[in-house]
């Protein structure tokens, strides 16, 4: 996968790890760029069967590129797939834009990786039902804490691509490195 850190194999403690990816076209925009979207974070193979939606909520998921110039521009995150990949591997990708400013295309693309999150969760659950803390509905309690682990994993994960971006402006690709929550 390159110099941009997806091929990386980070510790994971806490359950979820994240990348965000940001993409820049001089020229147009490369919907092709979008395919590295749509590979498995462990092993590269195109994820052809992933579960898409539109992200209602917008304002939750965006992206900040601040070019060397001091130009900052928006990326909104337009829509949100969940995949599982034949080696096993579940993620999440967040994809934002791609727009058109000038003549420059700019897309990105955040993966978060669940695997070890559903073991996070049902550790706290079952640490939960022997304090006798259990929620009352576990299905919803499960949907709220993923919800907000892919979004806090999005929000870090962008603000570590707006300094890669504002910091270098020579390449076409840019990427805030794998963190772990």
């Amino acid at each position: 996968m390159g110099d941009t850190g997806l091929d990386e194999e980070p510790d994971t403690q806490s359950g979820i790890r994240a990348i965000t990816e940001v993409l820049i076209d001089r020229g147009a925009i490369n919907y092709d760029s979008l395919l590295l979207a749509r590979t498995c974070c462990r092993c590269g193979r195109l994820l052809f069967d992933a579960d898409a939606m539109d992200i209602a909520d917008r304002d939750t998921y965006r992206v900040v590129v601040r070019t060397p110039d001091a130009r900052m521009y928006v990326l909104w995150g337009s829509e949100m797939m969940t995949a599982r990949c034949s080696c096993s591997c579940f993620q999440a990708i967040v994809v934002y834009g791609p727009v058109l400013i000038g003549k420059d295309g700019y897309a990105a693309f955040t993966i978060i990786e669940l695997n070890g999150l559903s073991r996070t969760m049902t550790c706290r659950l079952r640490d939960m039902r022997q304090l006798g803390d259990e929620p009352a509905d576990v299905g919803r309690w499960i949907r709220d804490e993923t919800a907000h682990s892919i979004s806090e994993a999005a929000r870090r994960t962008a603000r570590n691509a707006l300094e890669v971006v504002s910091d270098d402006w020579s390449g076409s690709r840019y990427s805030s490195g794998w963190i772990s929550l």
